[in-house]
């Protein structure tokens, strides 16, 4: 099923990239030339994104951007057109992603 949202991409620099596969080589115990070690070189030449939600609560307008994994961890997308969430401000079950609350607002005027 397709998102009813925007999810914005962020390109992982060079350096994060190398960091990320030492620490997954590190935490799994991977040496060297080893199944599943991951060679950060070539780890690094790689496109990798992190992705995002931008959230806003539809009762006291506070903002702040989540990290995809997170929200999907909350969300059910079979079950579920959007994410409704917590708002960490004020306690309502009314904090959601902005591109949702944009289109209801257009279709709104």
């Amino acid at each position: 099923m397709a998102l009813k949202f925007k999810v914005y991409r962020k390109l992982i620099s060079r350096e994060e990239k190398i960091e990320r596969a030492n620490d997954y080589n590190e935490f799994n115990g991977f040496k060297k030339n080893e199944l599943g070690y991951i060679n950060p070189e070539k780890f690094a030449e790689q496109d990798i994104y992190d992705e995002f939600i931008d959230f806003k609560c539809s009762s006291c307008g506070y903002e702040e951007t989540l990290e995809v994994d997170i929200v999907f961890e909350l969300f059910d997308e079979e079950f579920e057109e959007y994410p409704l969430l917590t708002c960490p401000h004020c306690g309502n079950e009314t904090f959601i992603p902005t591109s949702i609350l944009e289109d209801f607002n257009l279709k709104k005027s």
